[in-house]
């Protein structure tokens, strides 16, 4: 796990979560990635991102004990920024976009070597409406067009559903097992 996160943006987000964590973008998706982990037979999910933890709280809360390994990163809180297990699927829900331009090769290349099956995404498209406290940068870092998302995600992954409107790009894939990669 190397060059996924610059020491200086890593220190600015885990100020940023010290004084207001963010997350929240997976709220309401617990139902439907518990679905796929049943229908796939999948045995652990890792939340790539997972801010303050939401998915976890709210399959807790729903389901209390369900039948997979929930696994978290998040380089913005130190207990959860190591290097997280290969998992069956990985998910994130309003991450990729807070990704540093220059690192997104490699953290699409991270989630594909952490996936065994499937994984899903959903990545905003437009500027978020903050900015990091003190400073005028936006908290989305990289914004680009939904079908930029899907060409840097294909040499990794075969899509089975796909969704692009305005504001978002979505999308559930299967894993390649292409050892040239």
């Amino acid at each position: 796990m190397k060059n996924l996160i610059s020491p200086e943006y890593q220190a600015q987000i885990e100020k940023y979560h010290n004084k207001r964590p963010w997350g929240g973008a997976v709220r309401g998706k617990g139902q439907m990635f518990h679905k796929y982990m049943l229908m796939s037979g999948a045995k652990s999910l890792l939340d790539y991102g997972c801010g303050r933890s939401d998915l976890k709280k709210e399959l807790n809360w729903t389901y209390g004990n369900y039948p997979y390994i929930l696994n978290e990163y998040e380089p913005g809180i130190p207990e959860l920024a190591g290097d997280p297990p290969i998992s069956d699927a990985v998910i994130s829900c309003d991450v990729l976009e807070h990704v540093e331009p220059d690192k997104i090769d490699n953290v699409i290349k991270h989630i594909h070597d952490k996936c065994n099956m499937w994984t899903y995404h959903k990545i905003c498209l437009r500027a978020a409406t903050g900015a990091f406290p003190g400073t005028e940068q936006n908290l989305h870092l990289t914004i680009k067009p939904g079908f930029w998302w899907l060409q840097k995600f294909e040499p990794y992954f075969d899509f089975l559903e796909t969704n692009i409107n305005e504001g978002f790009c979505s999308f559930l894939a299967l894993k390649k097992w292409n050892f040239l990669i």
